[in-house]
């Protein structure tokens, strides 16, 4: 299914790009095509979607669907811990998994937290994670945490 879909979007290879819009004034004496994007550069997109839709149709499973790691920045775990808290429904062993996983990924670059790996400082990511580190039971006197609050 999914292969039609894109194949009734994207140009096959070998096959002639859409027609420009009537209303585009084209200017055929310049070396641009319809809208003034050289030639070159629909030539340079539509490679890049060529390649992309192969690398994409390359990942596909033989029954169609795709399958990859789904991660969230840490705001998503820590809000759980948080609600966990709020609720009063605390599940030890799943708190005590996700305060890990929110230590393993405090930057050592500024000791915050941010909302993708490599990114900059992030204060509302970096808050919600101490928080529920601190909900979680770590001592706020413990390196990692002295680290967060000068971050």
């Amino acid at each position: 299914m999914w292969d039609r879909f894109t194949e009734s979007l994207l140009p096959q290879s070998g096959e002639a790009l859409p027609q420009e819009p009537a209303s585009v004034e084209c200017r055929p004496a310049h070396s641009t095509r319809c809208g003034g994007a050289p030639s070159s550069s629909i030539a340079e997109l539509k490679h890049a979607v060529d390649e992309a839709r192969s690398a994409l149709l390359g990942l596909q499973k033989p029954d169609g669907h795709w399958c990859f790691e789904l991660e969230a920045d840490c705001t998503i775990p820590a809000e759980y811990i948080l609600m966990m808290h709020f609720m009063d429904e605390i599940d030890g062993a799943l708190e005590r998994k996700i305060s890990v996983y929110l230590r393993e990924r405090q930057s050592a670059v500024h000791d915050g937290w941010s909302l993708y790996p490599g990114a900059a400082f992030d204060m509302s990511c970096s808050v919600k994670a101490y928080y529920a580190l601190k909900l979680a039971g770590d001592d706020v006197d413990a390196a990692h945490m002295v680290r967060a609050r000068a971050a």
